[in-house]
């Protein structure tokens, strides 16, 4: 009979062995994970918090926080953030720091718990003091903007320095923004692109803008227009709009690249495609002009129009010359005043003299018509 109990995982007096509990519980976790990941096994969510379940109710941490991180994001099963605490706080209690980071986050965020701010920089520091770089990073964030926090930028640079020596991307572009701003620390601009650096080449699409951007301007640091290309291209795949704008603007100059009209319209586009008002506007130039693409006006008229109604001035003033030569719409001097007066109340002031060639074109009727649309165009497209 102790032998059977024995290999139940009972000792003699009947008590559960906590060994051959923790063996179980290490086994049901591994086998939760084969399940969520794929590894060796189908993939199969409902297998997977069959198991973690299993293992959790043994207290085992991990997998009391990958049940807590199912619920929280939702993977594999109904988004749950009241279940999502409930797993992140036995973990957590354990002293699992991953749990404890996200446990911090959702009293940060207000998600399943009342929003907060001192019991998220709790459990952020309890993660944090046992060197998880997240959770420094966390804590710097909330020093830095002063996130439920006395804003400390001292404080945001040494827990942001902490995560950044361990590699974390994001808080080695953090790191970047507080040496350039000199914030809690003097103004060093090579520091801060080393450690933006340091982020982009980790595929940081927020770092590598910025490099991309500042080695475009130049100023505060030297004008690199191959390193321009080199990191707006990385953020560009990445589908960041204004990095495929300054990678069009190279490609049509030949900054730094063999110039280029067909490469510089494709990043224009796929940037106009997202909204971005200048690429509209220099993709309906490139239809204008032929450039990179055959002339089309009708074409050039759609863009400069896309980009006007977002109030740019440019455009605007592009809008109402098309309209003023009937190029790519019905001629229409109603419609040409009505832009042509937009884009100088929005502040452009080469517009003012067709403007007012094209008033004089109007009757008094037609003029106060174009004066009335003018008035609501105004209003409705600013910069």
């Amino acid at each position: 009979m102790a032998k059977v109990l024995a290999i139940a995982g009972f000792g003699c007096d009947g008590i559960v062995d906590p060994s051959s509990k923790q063996d179980k519980a290490r086994e049901q976790f591994s086998l939760g994970e084969k399940y969520h990941n794929g590894d060796d096994a189908p993939k199969s969510y409902e297998r997977a918090i069959s198991y973690y379940e299993k293992a959790a109710e043994y207290g085992h941490a991990e997998a009391q926080y990958s049940l807590g991180k199912m619920y929280h994001t939702g993977d594999g099963v109904e988004q749950d953030f009241q279940l999502a605490e409930a797993w992140y706080r036995k973990s957590a209690e354990q002293g699992f720091a991953k749990a404890q980071n996200n446990l911090g986050g959702m009293y940060r965020e207000g998600k399943g718990v009342p929003q907060d701010f001192q019991l998220a920089l709790d459990w952020y520091r309890k993660a944090a003091e046992q060197g998880l770089a997240q959770a420094q990073f966390n804590m710097g964030a909330m020093y830095w903007t002063g996130d439920g926090v006395p804003q400390d930028f001292q404080l945001a640079l040494d827990w942001y320095h902490r995560a950044a020596e361990q590699g974390l991307a994001q808080a080695q572009n953090s790191l970047g923004v507080l040496y350039w701003n000199g914030d809690g620390v003097p103004q060093d601009f090579k520091q801060a692109m080393d450690w933006h650096t340091k982020a982009a080449e980790q595929g940081h699409v927020g770092a590598q803008v910025i490099l991309g951007g500042r080695y475009y301007i130049g100023g505060e640091v030297p004008q690199d227009y191959q390193l321009a290309v080199k990191w707006n291209r990385k953020a560009a795949e990445q589908g960041v709009a204004g990095a495929q704008l300054i990678l069009g603007l190279l490609y049509s100059n030949g900054l730094g690249i063999q110039q280029d009209d067909e490469q510089a319209v494709k990043w224009y586009r796929k940037a106009a495609e997202q909204g971005n008002k200048d690429a509209q506007l220099n993709l309906g130039n490139a239809y204008y002009v032929g450039s990179g693409v055959p002339k089309d006006a009708r074409l050039a008229v759609d863009w400069y129009r896309k980009a006007a109604e977002q109030g740019d001035v440019d455009a605007q003033f592009n809008l109402g010359a098309s309209y003023i030569r009937g190029d790519g719409v019905p001629q229409d001097h109603k419609q040409a005043y009505a832009w042509l007066s937009t884009s100088v109340a929005n502040g452009n002031e080469k517009a003012k003299r067709d403007r007012d060639h094209v008033a004089k074109q109007l009757s008094f009727d037609g003029l106060t018509e174009a004066q009335a649309i003018a008035a609501k165009y105004f209003e409705s497209y600013r910069p």
